[in-house]
Protein backbone atom coordinates (compact mmCIF):
# COMPACT_ATOMS: atom_id res chain seq x y z
CA UNK A 1 0.00 0.00 0.00
CA UNK A 2 2.58 2.80 0.96
CA UNK A 3 3.81 2.24 -3.13
CA UNK A 4 0.19 2.87 -4.26
CA UNK A 5 0.05 5.62 -1.57
CA UNK A 6 2.56 7.98 -3.49
CA UNK A 7 1.06 7.01 -6.88
CA UNK A 8 -2.76 8.33 -5.31
CA UNK A 9 -1.08 11.37 -3.76
CA UNK A 10 0.46 12.34 -6.95
CA UNK A 11 -2.43 11.46 -8.87
CA UNK A 12 -5.01 13.47 -6.63
CA UNK A 13 -2.67 16.52 -6.91
CA UNK A 14 -3.25 16.75 -10.02
CA UNK A 15 -7.07 16.19 -10.18
CA UNK A 16 -8.06 12.65 -10.14
CA UNK A 17 -10.77 11.34 -7.42
CA UNK A 18 -10.65 8.05 -6.25
CA UNK A 19 -14.43 7.67 -5.82
CA UNK A 20 -16.69 7.47 -8.36
CA UNK A 21 -19.54 8.73 -6.19
CA UNK A 22 -18.16 12.18 -6.40
CA UNK A 23 -18.88 12.30 -10.11
CA UNK A 24 -17.97 15.86 -11.22
CA UNK A 25 -18.47 17.34 -14.93
CA UNK A 26 -16.32 19.96 -14.77
CA UNK A 27 -12.74 19.02 -13.91
CA UNK A 28 -10.51 22.39 -12.24
CA UNK A 29 -7.39 22.21 -14.69
CA UNK A 30 -5.78 25.20 -12.83
CA UNK A 31 -2.34 24.36 -11.62
CA UNK A 32 -1.63 24.59 -8.21
CA UNK A 33 1.36 25.34 -5.67
CA UNK A 34 1.41 21.23 -5.02
CA UNK A 35 1.90 20.07 -8.35
CA UNK A 36 5.55 21.29 -8.83
CA UNK A 37 5.78 20.74 -4.98
CA UNK A 38 4.97 16.73 -5.21
CA UNK A 39 7.09 16.60 -8.69
CA UNK A 40 10.28 17.86 -7.01
CA UNK A 41 9.90 16.52 -3.42
CA UNK A 42 7.52 13.36 -3.19
CA UNK A 43 8.16 9.87 -3.70
CA UNK A 44 6.92 8.75 -7.32
CA UNK A 45 9.60 11.85 -8.12
CA UNK A 46 12.65 10.34 -6.73
CA UNK A 47 11.79 6.87 -7.96
CA UNK A 48 11.50 8.75 -11.50
CA UNK A 49 14.84 10.18 -11.30
CA UNK A 50 16.87 7.66 -9.28
CA UNK A 51 19.17 5.41 -11.81
CA UNK A 52 18.65 1.98 -9.82
CA UNK A 53 19.01 -1.30 -11.37
CA UNK A 54 15.50 -1.29 -12.22
CA UNK A 55 15.43 2.43 -14.03
CA UNK A 56 15.01 2.51 -17.72
CA UNK A 57 17.64 5.16 -17.98
CA UNK A 58 19.85 3.04 -16.50
CA UNK A 59 19.58 1.08 -19.08
CA UNK A 60 19.64 3.58 -21.80
CA UNK A 61 22.97 4.70 -19.94
CA UNK A 62 24.36 0.94 -20.00
CA UNK A 63 23.84 0.99 -23.91
CA UNK A 64 26.84 1.95 -26.36
CA UNK A 65 25.73 5.52 -27.28
CA UNK A 66 26.51 8.90 -27.69
CA UNK A 67 25.98 11.80 -24.91
CA UNK A 68 24.22 13.29 -27.35
CA UNK A 69 22.15 10.38 -28.20
CA UNK A 70 21.56 9.71 -24.92
CA UNK A 71 20.09 13.09 -24.44
CA UNK A 72 18.04 13.22 -27.13
CA UNK A 73 16.81 9.59 -25.88
CA UNK A 74 15.89 11.13 -22.24
CA UNK A 75 14.03 14.26 -23.83
CA UNK A 76 12.04 11.50 -26.29
CA UNK A 77 11.15 9.58 -22.95
CA UNK A 78 10.11 12.53 -20.51
CA UNK A 79 8.91 15.57 -22.41
CA UNK A 80 7.87 13.72 -26.33
CA UNK A 81 10.08 15.65 -28.08
CA UNK A 82 13.83 16.73 -28.91
CA UNK A 83 15.82 19.17 -27.03
CA UNK A 84 16.39 22.90 -28.16
CA UNK A 85 19.67 23.60 -29.75
CA UNK A 86 20.63 25.54 -26.77
CA UNK A 87 19.00 22.55 -24.10
CA UNK A 88 21.56 19.78 -25.94
CA UNK A 89 24.33 22.53 -25.58
CA UNK A 90 23.38 22.90 -21.50
CA UNK A 91 23.29 19.70 -20.82
CA UNK A 92 25.67 17.90 -23.16
CA UNK A 93 28.17 20.25 -21.11
CA UNK A 94 26.89 18.70 -17.50
CA UNK A 95 26.85 15.19 -18.98
CA UNK A 96 29.75 15.06 -20.86
CA UNK A 97 32.05 14.69 -17.46
CA UNK A 98 32.98 10.93 -17.18
CA UNK A 99 30.73 9.87 -19.83
CA UNK A 100 32.73 8.01 -21.45
CA UNK A 101 33.81 6.14 -18.08
CA UNK A 102 30.04 5.82 -16.97
CA UNK A 103 29.92 2.31 -16.80
CA UNK A 104 31.94 -0.15 -14.29
CA UNK A 105 32.93 -2.77 -15.74
CA UNK A 106 32.45 -6.28 -14.04
CA UNK A 107 29.78 -4.58 -11.49
CA UNK A 108 26.43 -6.17 -10.69
CA UNK A 109 22.97 -5.67 -9.66
CA UNK A 110 22.01 -5.06 -6.40
CA UNK A 111 20.39 -8.33 -4.90
CA UNK A 112 16.99 -8.09 -4.29
CA UNK A 113 15.61 -6.92 -0.73
CA UNK A 114 13.79 -9.21 1.69
CA UNK A 115 10.54 -9.34 0.99
CA UNK A 116 8.80 -7.96 4.19
CA UNK A 117 5.33 -10.02 5.42
CA UNK A 118 2.19 -8.29 4.13
CA UNK A 119 -0.65 -7.27 6.53
CA UNK A 120 -4.11 -9.35 5.54
CA UNK A 121 -7.26 -9.86 7.37
CA UNK A 122 -5.94 -13.30 8.67
CA UNK A 123 -3.04 -11.34 11.00
CA UNK A 124 -3.92 -7.32 10.78
CA UNK A 125 -4.84 -8.06 14.75
CA UNK A 126 -0.92 -8.95 15.69
CA UNK A 127 1.16 -6.88 17.69
CA UNK A 128 3.44 -7.16 14.60
CA UNK A 129 1.28 -5.96 11.80
CA UNK A 130 2.03 -2.27 12.91
CA UNK A 131 5.70 -2.67 12.68
CA UNK A 132 5.22 -4.33 9.38
CA UNK A 133 3.38 -1.70 7.98
CA UNK A 134 6.08 1.02 9.67
CA UNK A 135 8.73 -0.80 7.73
CA UNK A 136 7.00 -1.36 4.34
CA UNK A 137 6.28 2.44 4.02
CA UNK A 138 10.20 3.09 5.11
CA UNK A 139 11.21 0.99 1.99
CA UNK A 140 9.06 2.63 -0.05
CA UNK A 141 10.31 6.13 0.56
CA UNK A 142 13.54 5.11 0.51
CA UNK A 143 13.32 3.55 -2.89
CA UNK A 144 15.39 1.48 -4.78
CA UNK A 145 19.49 1.93 -3.98
CA UNK A 146 21.17 3.47 -6.40
CA UNK A 147 22.70 1.61 -9.32
CA UNK A 148 26.41 0.08 -9.09
CA UNK A 149 26.53 -0.37 -12.89
CA UNK A 150 27.49 3.29 -13.29
CA UNK A 151 29.87 5.67 -11.49
CA UNK A 152 28.41 7.76 -8.80
CA UNK A 153 29.81 10.73 -9.96
CA UNK A 154 27.93 10.48 -13.88
CA UNK A 155 24.91 8.86 -11.99
CA UNK A 156 24.49 11.87 -9.88
CA UNK A 157 24.73 14.70 -13.30
CA UNK A 158 22.22 12.01 -14.82
CA UNK A 159 19.92 12.29 -12.47
CA UNK A 160 19.57 15.91 -12.52
CA UNK A 161 18.90 15.90 -16.22
CA UNK A 162 16.06 13.32 -15.48
CA UNK A 163 15.24 15.40 -12.13
CA UNK A 164 15.37 19.00 -14.39
CA UNK A 165 13.19 17.70 -16.66
CA UNK A 166 10.14 16.28 -14.43
CA UNK A 167 10.47 19.33 -12.41
CA UNK A 168 10.27 21.55 -15.69
CA UNK A 169 6.45 22.98 -16.33
CA UNK A 170 6.22 21.63 -19.56
CA UNK A 171 6.53 18.05 -18.05
CA UNK A 172 2.84 18.90 -15.73
CA UNK A 173 0.34 18.59 -18.01
CA UNK A 174 -1.76 21.95 -18.37
CA UNK A 175 -4.96 21.91 -20.79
Amino acid sequence: MPKAQSVVDILSTFGWRDARQDALTVRDHEPNALQPAIMANGIVGRRITQLSDDSAFTELALQSIDAGEMLKQVFLRILSRLPTPNERVLLHDHISRWFSARIVKGANKHERREQVRDVSWNNHLSEDSNRIKVKMEQLAREGDPPTRRLRPEWREKMEDVVFALINSPEFIFVP
